[in-house]
């Protein structure tokens, strides 16, 4: 099998199948009351950047065979999960609604509660998550730069790699979901995209601060799209014109006759063409 072809095999087996299986996982997680209110689109936003799209990509050019043949599965979901952990503990107090969840956890406690139920949901051995809390306090701030350089070992990655992605994808998480509508939790977000519909159909603009992420206005879309075309058939027209002047059609001349036709364009110079071709 060409060497591509079976790093693609390895890194789907030991690495996109335990990946996927956290993600799904995770993704019936969410959907418990446990933790109704969790923004599910900041979450899945940094799982599909960082551990869905970028690390498969690092991974495929920097490691070789024997590294995608050491990567245990079991050690691939734990270091995943504990990514996500650390995502979580970075953006606490804006991922849920008041920092709480429905059976009273608050701030970083629910955090670990997530962890560990995602833990259990994906099947994954829990030693190495409690050997890391045992050794640092739950409650304090964590050295997440020591906890990546670990989880790197595991990944067989360079841990400036994966310590620099980390650091970009949780960037670009706060960046385009968290600052949005104050980071609003998803039933607030809801009745965002609700309002701003609504001001869209009374003729209003929203704000930027006021639209949701990725969304313009259905007006100012349409406005383009006419700008669009009026350009377009602008230059098509004033192509049209200067080949009519520069090289006149004879008045003698059958539009019906092909053969006269192919006759007349065969004789054009090659400026006729380029004038065609370049408009």
């Amino acid at each position: 099998m060409p060497r591509d072809l079976e790093k693609i095999r390895l890194g789907q087996q030991n690495y996109g199948a335990p990946a996927a299986q956290v993600k799904s996982a995770m993704g019936e997680l969410l959907r418990t009351a446990d933790f109704a209110g969790l923004r599910p689109d900041a979450l899945m936003c940094y799982f599909d950047k960082l551990i869905g799209s970028g690390l498969p990509r690092v991974m495929h050019k920097d490691l070789s065979l024997q590294d995608l043949q050491a990567l245990s599965p079991d050690e691939v979901k734990g270091a995943v999960i504990l990514l996500i952990r650390d995502f979580l503990r970075r953006y606490r107090d804006r991922l849920h609604a008041d920092g709480i969840v429905a059976n009273g956890i608050y701030d970083w406690e629910w955090v670990e509660m997530f962890t560990v139920r995602l833990l259990e949901a994906s099947d994954t051995p829990v030693e190495p998550y409690v050997q890391w809390t045992t050794q640092h306090s739950a409650a304090g701030e964590e050295d997440s730069h020591a906890l990546v350089t670990g989880l790197a070992r595991q990944l067989r990655m360079d841990s400036k790699t994966l310590w620099d992605f980390h650091l970009a994808m949780c960037g670009v998480v706060e960046e385009d979901v968290l600052n949005i509508a104050k980071a609003l939790p998803v039933a607030a977000s809801a009745q965002a995209s609700t309002d701003v519909a609504g001001m869209s159909a009374r003729g209003i603009e929203p704000s930027d601060q006021q639209r949701p992420p990725g969304r313009e206005s259905p007006l100012r879309r349409l406005l383009a799209s006419l700008a669009g075309v009026a350009v377009a058939v602008a230059i098509v027209a004033g192509n049209e014109y200067v080949g009519s002047r520069v090289f006149p059609v004879p008045t003698t001349l059958d539009m019906h006759n092909t053969a006269a036709v192919n006759a007349f364009i065969a004789s054009l110079p090659v400026t006729a063409l380029l004038v065609v071709l370049f408009g």
